[in-house]
């Protein structure tokens, strides 16, 4: 017959080590896996947290007409390398013509017009737009395309201003609707790990 303390010699039953021989090895103890258990929770309520803020701000951008799909193929070219991504597009352009999908058409070579040099008011205008792109996205201006000697660098800087600007007249609102739920949702979080 087989007892509690010691199984019969064909069981697959296995004796328990000792928690005293447990304790001398290299495993944790209860209040180290009890300290990490509760940060662990701390941090998967903050990322509860994180996450929800993230979709309302999804949908904020959504409501003021941008469609989240295009941006995140833009983002994606974005950090990739200029000739992947006219590839990529070729290729898009090219599966669209098999399925029949309208697209625009591009110029040839053939039909650029003569005045297709641009000039330093169009190249000034580029700056400025490049930088009023830089600003209002929270990024610094481009001192390696306009260094402190190119003649459009006040252009560029003026145009990162101009961004700065709107940026901070219009992040404002975004961060009030942001806060008005992650405070909220912090504050009920911290509630749930005191208690």
């Amino acid at each position: 017959m087989e007892t509690l303390s010691k199984p019969r010699p064909a069981s697959r039953r296995r004796i328990l080590p000792d928690e005293a021989a447990a304790a001398a090895s290299n495993a944790p103890d209860a209040d180290t896996v009890l300290v990490f258990l509760g940060r662990i929770r701390q941090e998967e309520a903050r990322v509860a947290v994180a996450k929800k803020r993230l979709g309302k701000l999804w949908k904020l951008a959504l409501n003021a007409g941008i469609v989240r799909k295009d941006l995140e193929l833009v983002r994606k070219f974005a950090d990739q390398d200029p000739d992947s991504v006219l590839a990529t597009i070729g290729r898009i352009r090219q599966y669209a013509q098999w399925l029949d999908v309208p697209v625009g058409s591009q110029l040839s070579l053939l039909d650029v017009p003569a005045s297709s040099i641009l000039s330093s008011d169009e190249l000034g205008e580029r700056a400025f737009r490049a930088g009023y792109v830089l600003g209002i996205t929270g990024l610094n201006p481009d001192d390696d395309a306009y260094p402190l000697a190119h003649e459009h660098r006040t252009r560029h800087q003026d145009g990162w201003s101009a961004g700065q600007k709107v940026l901070l007249d219009r992040i404002q609102p975004i961060d009030i609707a942001l806060d008005a739920d992650g405070t909220a949702a912090a504050e009920h979080a911290d509630l749930e790990d005191a208690a």
